[in-house]
Order: C-alpha cells, then sequence, then structure tokens
C-alpha cells in the first residue's frame, strides 16, 4: 500500500507546487527547509491528505514536525489508514 499512498502524494505535490519529483525534492526532503512549500500550501495538503485517504490526522501529525517530507507524509497516511481499516 505504501507506494501508491507515497506516488499519489507525489503526485499532488508536483501538480499543486509546481516541483518534478526526483529533481526537485526525493522522498527525504524537507519541503520546508528547501523553500518548496509554506504554510499556505502545508493547510492545502493536509486537507488533501485527509480528503483523499479518508482519514483524520491527529494534532501532533499536524503540528509538529511529522509531515515535513514525502516519506513521512506517506508513514503518516499509511498509519491512518491502518487505523481506519
Amino acid at each position: 500500500m505504501t507506494q501508491p499512498v507515497i506516488d499519489r502524494i507525489a503526485a499532488y505535490i508536483e501538480t499543486q507546487l509546481l516541483v518534478t519529483y526526483g529533481e526537485d525534492f526525493t522522498a527525504g526532503t524537507n519541503l520546508f527547509e528547501s523553500g518548496i512549500m509554506d504554510s499556505f500550501s502545508y493547510v492545502q495538503l493536509i486537507n488533501f491528505l485527509q480528503s483523499t485517504f479518508d482519514i483524520t490526522l491527529g494534532d501532533d501529525a499536524i503540528l509538529t514536525n511529522v509531515m515535513v517530507s514525502l516519506q513521512r507524509m506517506t508513514d503518516a497516511v499509511t498509519a491512518g489508514l491502518a487505523k481506519v481499516g
């Protein structure tokens, strides 16, 4: 399940933030430190993750450094999916 999740999130980031996976960022890139994501795009991303994957991300995931990279987002979504199903 992890690969479809990471692919879907990467496609969203590419489309919305106009960057290319593998060139501008990798799974481990801190999207804030690299200047790819700001607080506004972060809120949009959280909404995308919750609505697309039908999960609820807790405050710990949203308000800490959990969601700074594609890999960490994938891990949080996968954990959320495991709770649901």
